[in-house]
């Protein structure tokens, strides 16, 4: 009765999946400058509200929601055993 843990056994260790390893690091990576771009568009789209331009609130939020499903996809990738 041998069951799956996961993709990555615990009693296994990075050297056994170094792929999936670094596939999982470089996701955290992407994923972590996405957030990062998000809150500096957050900050530009609040100066750009109370600066009265509404044109550049609309570009950011569009970026916050390309931001968002790009996060969504890059989570829900996964790489192939």
């Amino acid at each position: 009765m041998n069951r799956s843990r996961g993709r990555l056994d615990a009693r296994e260790n990075a050297r056994d999946h170094s792929d999936l390893a670094a596939s999982l690091n470089a996701r955290i990576a992407i994923v972590a400058f996405i957030i990062v771009c998000q809150l500096w568009a957050l900050t530009a789209a609040l100066d750009a509200w109370l600066g009265a331009s509404p044109a550049e609130v609309w570009l950011l939020l569009g970026f916050q929601v390309l931001a968002f499903l790009s996060v969504l996809l890059i989570s829900r990738s996964s790489p192939k055993e």
